[in-house]
């Protein structure tokens, strides 16, 4: 059973930035799977024109041009959302903080970690602080750990809101395994070179159909036990990414391991089973 918390946490919230440009994000080759996601043969993206309309584009473009604007920020305050299942902290034999991809939310994605629960972990799904609408203007919603929009300060920030929630659900001397899908294997990598370099442990870090980001220095994790999972099918992590992800471990030394499954850019259940039964 998934239970639903709520707790206020320090944002800082953008008063004016400058966007960086999709091709630039893609020299990467993780553009898709940070920035956009997916589900399986269905790609997310929202309209440049967005909330606007074509004469505030219109406005935006000529005022950027014509009149500089300076750039702000400022810190506020928010509520994140977030679900546990299993034991409470005190009982849980691990604690699992399980970050979900583009244009998902956290209840859904924290059914899948049941098996996780029942054998006695303590499952942590936080939702990712930004929210949209999927599909224009209403109907379904979906969050996001980031876009390349002031990126730097909306890492800070989900890095400071995780931080949050790990004095909130772990205890001392509680194992920690860290699974980031698609866009949220970004963020857990991130994360988890975060709390290594503040002296935290991170027993596991699991990327699921993502990869480790280009600011995260492979050395940074190499004091955790590192899983990459793909399914054969994706089109996110091809043949060629996925060997250029292992050519950049292999040469720094990272130990890892990879677990494939038959089937595209998802999450497995029987894949899911073997890493619980670790």
């Amino acid at each position: 059973m998934l239970e639903v918390i709520s707790f206020e946490v320090i944002s800082r919230l953008p008063v004016v930035g400058a966007s960086q440009s999709h091709a630039a994000r893609a020299s990467t080759g993780w553009t898709d799977a940070e920035n956009m996601g997916t589900r399986e043969g269905r790609s997310w993206g929202l309209s440049r024109i967005g909330a606007f309309g074509s004469r505030g584009q219109r406005f935006v473009e000529t005022m950027s041009q014509t009149d500089p604007l300076d750039s702000h920020t400022l810190r506020v305050r928010r509520t994140a959302r977030y679900y546990t299942a299993g034991p409470p902290p005190a009982e849980a034999r691990a604690t699992w903080f399980v970050l979900h991809g583009y244009g998902e939310r956290a209840q859904a994605f924290a059914t899948h970690f049941a098996p996780a629960a029942e054998a006695g972990a303590r499952v942590v799904a936080p939702e990712a602080l930004s929210r949209f609408y999927t599909e224009g203007t209403g109907g379904a919603v979906g969050a996001s750990w980031m876009t390349s929009a002031d990126r730097e300060a909306e890492i800070a920030d989900y890095l400071a809101y995780l931080d949050a929630l790990a004095e909130q659900e772990l205890r001392p001397a509680g194992a920690l395994h860290v699974l980031g899908f698609s866009q949220g294997a970004a963020t857990a990598a991130r994360w988890t070179a975060h709390r290594l370099a503040g002296g935290h442990a991170v027993q596991r870090l699991t990327l699921w159909a993502g990869a480790l980001p280009p600011d995260v220095a492979s050395a940074a994790i190499e004091d955790t036990r590192l899983t990459l999972v793909a399914g054969t099918r994706d089109a996110y992590v091809t043949p060629e990414r996925l060997a250029a992800q292992r050519e950049r471990l292999n040469e720094a030394g990272v130990a890892y391991e990879l677990l494939r499954f038959e089937g595209g850019h998802r999450l497995d259940d029987d894949t899911l089973a073997r890493l619980v039964e670790r």
